[in-house]
């Protein structure tokens, strides 16, 4: 009886030949990453085609740290800012869930939108949706507007 073996491509190029198994683990990959893989077999009459592509994405790594900026905010009453949140490492899902310490002195949106409300000082924080105990803090530092000068006109 031949031997067949099959061999396996990702994206294109031959990353394992000689296989007598109908199963492979690839190692070494990148997180959040989409490879395509294409295998054939092969006897003594030489190599098959390549089958049809499998496209494969990896899943996110697992998140590190939260980055807020900017991490200090000085907003007058009424005033609105946007914040970013970075999460680590850059292949992890960047998605947070906001909160503010104190809602009656700012309040922030699920977009990171903050807005001051009163005078005082909060504390917003993004939480990594993956991981919550993985977490970044920016403070909100909320003034009242100074009055306009009297007697000007």
């Amino acid at each position: 009886m031949e031997l067949t073996t099959y061999n396996v491509y990702r994206d294109g190029k031959k990353i394992k030949s000689g296989l007598t198994e109908k199963t492979f683990t690839d190692t070494g990959l990148t997180p959040n990453t989409e490879y395509t893989y294409q295998v054939s077999a092969e006897n003594s009459v030489g190599e098959s085609e390549l089958s049809d592509p499998i496209r494969v994405k990896t899943t996110y790594s697992e998140p590190t740290a939260v980055d807020i900026s900017p991490k200090t905010n000085n907003l007058e009453v009424g005033a609105t800012r946007n914040l970013s949140a970075a999460v680590t490492p850059a292949t992890a899902r960047q998605t947070v869930t906001w909160s503010s310490s104190d809602t009656k002195i700012a309040t922030i949106d699920a977009n990171g939108k903050v807005t001051a409300v009163a005078a005082g000082t909060a504390t917003v924080t993004a939480a990594s949706t993956e991981k919550t105990s993985i977490k970044g803090t920016s403070t909100v530092n909320v003034t009242e507007p100074e009055p306009p000068p009297e007697g000007e006109g």
